[in-house]
Protein backbone atom coordinates (compact mmCIF):
# COMPACT_ATOMS: atom_id res chain seq x y z
CA UNK A 1 0.00 0.00 0.00
CA UNK A 2 1.38 2.99 -0.74
CA UNK A 3 0.25 6.62 0.90
CA UNK A 4 1.69 8.96 -1.69
CA UNK A 5 1.17 9.40 -5.57
CA UNK A 6 2.61 11.59 -7.96
CA UNK A 7 0.02 14.29 -7.85
CA UNK A 8 1.72 15.22 -3.78
CA UNK A 9 4.77 16.32 -6.04
CA UNK A 10 2.37 17.83 -8.89
CA UNK A 11 0.28 19.69 -6.43
CA UNK A 12 3.39 20.97 -4.12
CA UNK A 13 5.30 22.03 -7.12
CA UNK A 14 2.17 23.94 -8.54
CA UNK A 15 1.77 25.44 -5.11
CA UNK A 16 5.17 26.48 -4.82
CA UNK A 17 4.58 28.60 -8.00
CA UNK A 18 1.02 30.05 -6.86
CA UNK A 19 1.50 30.75 -3.17
CA UNK A 20 -1.24 32.85 -2.82
CA UNK A 21 -4.72 32.35 -1.15
CA UNK A 22 -6.93 32.00 -3.58
CA UNK A 23 -5.03 29.45 -5.36
CA UNK A 24 -5.06 27.41 -2.13
CA UNK A 25 -8.73 27.65 -1.92
CA UNK A 26 -9.28 26.76 -5.70
CA UNK A 27 -6.91 23.40 -5.14
CA UNK A 28 -7.94 22.81 -1.17
CA UNK A 29 -9.69 19.22 -2.45
CA UNK A 30 -6.30 18.67 -3.96
CA UNK A 31 -4.40 19.22 -1.06
CA UNK A 32 -6.76 17.18 0.99
CA UNK A 33 -6.74 14.02 -1.25
CA UNK A 34 -3.02 14.26 -2.02
CA UNK A 35 -1.55 15.77 0.73
CA UNK A 36 -3.44 15.97 3.73
CA UNK A 37 -5.07 12.64 4.08
CA UNK A 38 -1.83 10.71 2.88
CA UNK A 39 0.44 12.27 5.25
CA UNK A 40 -1.81 11.39 8.27
CA UNK A 41 -2.50 8.40 7.38
CA UNK A 42 1.77 7.54 7.15
CA UNK A 43 2.00 9.53 10.58
CA UNK A 44 -0.31 7.48 12.33
CA UNK A 45 2.75 4.46 11.33
CA UNK A 46 4.92 6.61 12.67
CA UNK A 47 6.25 6.40 16.44
CA UNK A 48 7.41 9.74 18.23
CA UNK A 49 10.83 10.14 19.34
CA UNK A 50 11.38 12.66 21.94
CA UNK A 51 14.69 14.74 22.02
CA UNK A 52 16.35 14.76 25.74
CA UNK A 53 19.21 13.15 27.58
CA UNK A 54 19.93 11.84 30.65
CA UNK A 55 22.22 13.50 33.71
CA UNK A 56 24.05 10.36 33.67
CA UNK A 57 25.96 7.70 31.78
CA UNK A 58 24.11 4.69 31.61
CA UNK A 59 25.27 1.99 34.09
CA UNK A 60 28.67 -0.06 32.82
CA UNK A 61 30.30 3.19 31.29
CA UNK A 62 33.42 5.15 32.55
CA UNK A 63 32.78 8.68 33.16
CA UNK A 64 35.34 10.03 30.86
CA UNK A 65 34.18 7.33 27.91
CA UNK A 66 35.08 9.39 24.62
CA UNK A 67 31.24 9.45 23.61
CA UNK A 68 30.16 10.06 27.33
CA UNK A 69 27.72 12.54 25.44
CA UNK A 70 26.01 10.76 22.60
CA UNK A 71 25.64 7.67 25.26
CA UNK A 72 23.27 10.35 27.95
CA UNK A 73 21.26 11.35 24.74
CA UNK A 74 17.52 9.19 25.15
CA UNK A 75 17.31 9.84 20.74
CA UNK A 76 18.99 10.71 17.71
CA UNK A 77 18.35 12.43 14.25
CA UNK A 78 19.15 10.86 10.94
CA UNK A 79 18.12 12.10 7.79
CA UNK A 80 18.24 10.19 4.17
CA UNK A 81 17.01 11.52 0.95
CA UNK A 82 14.81 9.26 -1.40
CA UNK A 83 13.39 10.19 -4.64
CA UNK A 84 10.03 10.69 -5.45
CA UNK A 85 9.62 7.14 -7.32
CA UNK A 86 10.70 5.69 -3.84
CA UNK A 87 8.41 7.57 -1.97
CA UNK A 88 5.67 6.57 -4.04
CA UNK A 89 6.43 2.99 -4.26
CA UNK A 90 4.02 0.62 -2.38
CA UNK A 91 6.02 -0.20 -0.23
CA UNK A 92 7.99 2.35 0.80
CA UNK A 93 6.49 3.27 4.38
CA UNK A 94 6.54 -0.43 5.49
CA UNK A 95 10.47 -0.83 4.36
CA UNK A 96 10.98 1.92 6.25
CA UNK A 97 9.14 1.44 9.32
CA UNK A 98 10.78 -2.06 9.20
CA UNK A 99 14.11 -0.59 9.37
CA UNK A 100 13.85 1.80 12.16
CA UNK A 101 11.83 -0.71 14.15
CA UNK A 102 15.35 -3.04 13.44
CA UNK A 103 17.46 0.10 14.41
CA UNK A 104 15.73 0.56 17.44
CA UNK A 105 15.30 -2.98 18.23
CA UNK A 106 11.60 -3.33 18.11
CA UNK A 107 9.36 -5.77 16.42
CA UNK A 108 7.82 -4.60 12.93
Amino acid sequence: MSYFSTEIFAFLSELSAHNEREWFLANKERYEKHVRTPTNASARHQHELRPGSLKRLPRGYAGDHPCAEDLKRTSFFAKASYTDDEVIAAEFIERFMAFLARALGMPW
